[in-house]
């Protein structure tokens, strides 16, 4: 019985040539667009689940209260004093606990020098929180030598070759030698942490310059705890808090300007940090856990207008095959029977699809791995929980594509069908209609989010951000040597290349302030919080930022010259000037004519009894140093003198560039900067390319809107196309009579997109308003942002009638421009 029905099939399949390819074809697009999705959705779920114990394994992220006069603030990186604190207090619960935090640091052996960004230092501790992948030396002694370094697989290749490293030295920021003591399996793609070298805590007091250790300011410590079987993670954060508590008080809390139950915390599981938090100073940027929803819910939607497809053929085809299944009850065939061979049928086509999917998924997949900026690979397809997925998912396909034929087809009376002319069946118009619905509503709902995307990516692009970013080359030097002894002659020989117009310490990269309190004579006595940089003279010049009042910075004036503590620990000695920009005037209270001259003091205190004081000299415009997701900072600009406590005070210089050869000045400024700093690395890069990373987010999502808007229109036309066949097939005798009674090509084309075109305007309503809630709530995250206009969904609507037109249009015109007598002859 199972060979004929299979014979049944394929012959059904073999006679009904378009049909067949219509339904493999889109469904292969559909389960091929699922199983990428869900590669991605699988990388991003499983994200820290391999570590050992990592049910057990939390992060501790602080909670600052906001104050007066300073904000909340929720950060991923702990402050130094956690950690130890809680190890001494023996916290119930907690079986082990460690710091780790990390900089960009110049490691160098022999002749090769780089810059490193994955350069950690750590507790000992850490090793028996993540149990890694030992290839050399062991977790207990690794972080025991205040000298040691232990490497990543990857650090080990490119330093030492085919070297053995262990015990081998490396030297960081041409100032420490560090021996070997440790080398480990590269950590995987899918884990928030991204180690290649990591130090004993004791090296980051001395790379800081400071000892953190009682610093309750300083956040790059991000604390991890390893809990006991059993115990309750709730339990555990409050008792840290009441010690954290207790030893801040008798103002030290106040010192550090956190008032008492000021601080509190955030135990984040380590498989939710990736998708769950999304806080400044996260190890790597963090996944989007509604950007994953999305597009799972794309992945289900792309399947199901593709089985939507399937059943809408089968519907059109009712008619044909009513007669096959009263004919065949005559002769005694049961229900089941019919069922089985209808869902047989649609198996083969499913399974068909499955393969074509397979091949296009493998195609596709590095695409679509560049396009979402993650690493995927077709490994994942082999995994056994994965292959179980694809089968469950090929059976639902099957399922429900074939659910029309095999349970309505099925159940007609063999009576009713062999008395009526044409089968009996109508073929449920009205549910080919709802078919045929949602899919144009999901296919424009997308195309409305593809547009709203890109609309809003290119008024970020345009965006007036106060400073002119395009042609500017940040060159970056070490954070222990600055920019090299040799700065200020190189910076006199960079000047002298034709194509480069403006060379100054300091950069507008996102990210390269930091914040302060400051207090303007005449104003509040609290002061307010604001963002200050760090800069050179002819900053201002170099960027293009116009001066609202007073006077720019002048090297001639030494009183314009930044001392900070560090430098001068007396009162008396500290002093600086300052340039303000518009914002943080009105945070202040004044006029930009009215704070000339006025006392301005930046606060090292929390209280104001350790300040820099210095006058305003100047008022700039504002300009805009992160991503638009966030509104305008006020900002305060000063310049540093030569040294920055012990360290360099700048380690990123900014070198305008006019003129279309930049790979001729970029090389020329390489070589000038290894002859002037010899054993340090060059490195630079663009600063736009620094602002078109904040939005990579986005602009992953607007690739993919586009990728799944086409091929759901794709999958959609597919489908009308079918319908459209089946149409004119079964009016081809309608459509000869009508050519012959003097009816042009025009009407009768008119006649047949009708139809379709009122269930594509149907569609439109239904997708608009869904489209625009959905859009509304992504804005959301912009504070500065496009208006949602009419004119963004007529577009998708109009985009998704047109393709409908063409698509139904050229099977009409084709039945239309054929000769009558080969209608009126057809049956």
């Amino acid at each position: 019985m199972f060979a004929s029905y299979l014979k049944i099939a394929l012959g059904n399949l073999k006679n009904h040539k378009l049909y067949a390819a219509i339904n493999v074809l889109g469904l292969a697009v559909g389960l091929a667009c699922c199983l990428l999705i869900s590669i991605f959705v699988r990388h991003e779920l499983g994200y820290d689940r391999d570590f050992q114990n990592a049910e057990r394994i939390y992060r501790l992220s602080p909670d600052f209260a906001a104050s007066a006069d300073v904000a909340e603030r929720h950060v991923a990186g702990n402050v130094a004093p956690v950690a130890p604190l809680i190890r001494a207090g023996g916290v119930e619960g907690v079986s082990e606990v460690a710091r780790i935090g990390g900089m960009q640091a110049m490691i160098a052996r022999e002749n090769l020098a780089f810059y490193e960004d994955n350069f950690y230092w750590a507790d000992p501790e850490i090793f028996r929180i993540f149990h890694l992948d030992w290839l050399r030396g062991n977790a207990d002694a690794a972080l025991q030598r205040p000298d040691g370094v232990v490497i990543s697989a990857r650090m080990a290749r490119k330093y030492f070759g085919n070297e053995d490293p262990l015990g081998q030295t490396l030297q960081l920021e041409s100032t420490w030698q560090l021996t070997v003591t440790g080398v480990i399996a590269d950590l995987p793609p899918d884990s928030h942490l991204a180690i290649d070298l990591i130090v004993p805590m004791d090296m980051a007091w001395k790379l800081l310059e400071f000892d953190y250790g009682n610093n309750w300011a300083y956040t790059n410590f991000h604390t991890y705890l390893l809990l006991e079987p059993g115990a309750a993670i709730e339990a555990v954060v409050a008792d840290v808090e009441g010690l954290v508590d207790a030893a801040l008080a008798g103002g030290i809390g106040q010192r550090f300007g956190i008032a008492p139950g000021g601080l509190g915390f955030t135990a984040h599981p380590l498989a939710d940090i990736h998708l769950y938090s999304n806080r400044p100073g996260e190890f790597r940027p963090p996944g989007n856990l509604d950007f994953v929803l999305t597009f799972s819910v794309i992945a289900a939607g792309l399947l199901f207008i593709a089985c939507i497809n399937f059943m809408n053929l089968a519907t059109a085809r009712a008619s044909r095959r009513a007669r096959e299944v009263g004919m065949r009850k005559v002769v005694g065939a049961q229900r089941h029977a019919l069922i089985g061979q209808f869902l047989g049928e649609s198996s083969l086509v499913t399974l068909a699809a499955l393969a074509l999917a397979l091949v296009l998924v493998e195609l596709l997949l590095p695409v679509f791995s560049s396009a979402i900026g993650s690493e995927l690979d077709m490994a994942t397809l082999k995994a056994p929980g994965f292959i179980a997925f694809i089968a469950g998912i090929a059976f639902l396909t099957a399922l429900v594509a074939g659910s029309y034929p095999a349970f309505y087809l099925s159940g007609l009376e063999p009576v009713r069908v062999l008395r009526l002319q044409g089968g009996g069946a109508s073929g449920k118009p009205h549910l080919r209609n709802l078919l045929v619905i949602v899919q144009f509503t999901l296919a424009i709902a997308l195309l409305a989010a593809t547009s709203v995307v890109w609309l809003q990516m290119r008024y970020v692009r345009n965006f007036d951000l106060g400073f002119d970013k395009e042609q500017v080359l940040l060159l970056a030097g070490s954070q222990q040597n600055g920019l090299g002894p040799n700065w200020n002659v190189l910076k006199q020989t960079l000047r002298e290349y034709p194509g480069i117009t403006h060379v100054t310490e300091g950069g507008m990269q996102p990210g390269s302030e930091t914040t302060w309190r400051v207090r303007l004579e005449g104003g509040s006595p609290q002061g307010v919080a604001v963002l200050t940089k760090r800069i050179g003279f002819d900053f201002f010049a170099t960027y293009g930022i116009p001066l609202i009042a007073g006077r720019d910075f002048d090297a001639s004036l030494a009183s314009d010259v930044f001392v900070p503590p560090a430098n001068a620990p007396e009162a008396g000695a500290r002093r600086g000037a300052y340039v303000l920009s518009e914002a943080a005037v009105r945070a202040l209270g004044f006029a930009p004519e009215d704070v000339l001259g006025h006392r301005l003091d930046l606060d090292f205190s929390s209280d104001f009894s350790f300040t820099v004081p210095g006058p305003v000299i100047g008022v700039v415009a504002d300009v805009y140093l992160d991503s638009l997701h966030s509104p305008l900072q006020p900002l305060v600009y000063f310049v540093p003198g030569p040294l920055w406590g012990e360290s360099p005070s700048m380690h990123v210089a900014s070198l305008r560039i006019e003129g279309a050869q930049l790979a001729a000045a970029v090389d020329w400024i390489g070589e000038r900067w290894r002859e002037f700093t010899p054993g340090m690395p060059v490195l630079h890069h663009f600063l736009d390319a620094d602002f078109d990373a904040l939005y990579q987010t986005e602009e992953r999502q607007g690739r993919l809107f586009t990728f799944f808007a086409v091929l759901t229109i794709v999958i959609a036309c597919l489908g009308i196309f079918g319908l459209a066949s089946f149409t004119v097939e079964r009016r081809f005798r309608e459509i000869g009579v009508r050519k012959v009674m003097g009816g042009s090509a025009w009407s009768i084309v008119w006649l047949l997109t009708n139809d379709f075109s009122r269930l594509v305007l149907i569609a439109n309503v239904i997708a608009w308003p869904l489209a625009y809630v959905a859009m509304r709530h992504w804005l959301d995250n912009f504070a500065y942002r496009i208006d949602l206009t009419p004119m963004i969904f007529l577009g998708s609507g109009l985009i998704a009638l047109c393709v409908a037109w063409v698509t139904v249009g050229g099977t009409a015109a084709k039945a239309a421009n054929a000769k009558p007598v080969l209608a009126l002859r057809y049956e």
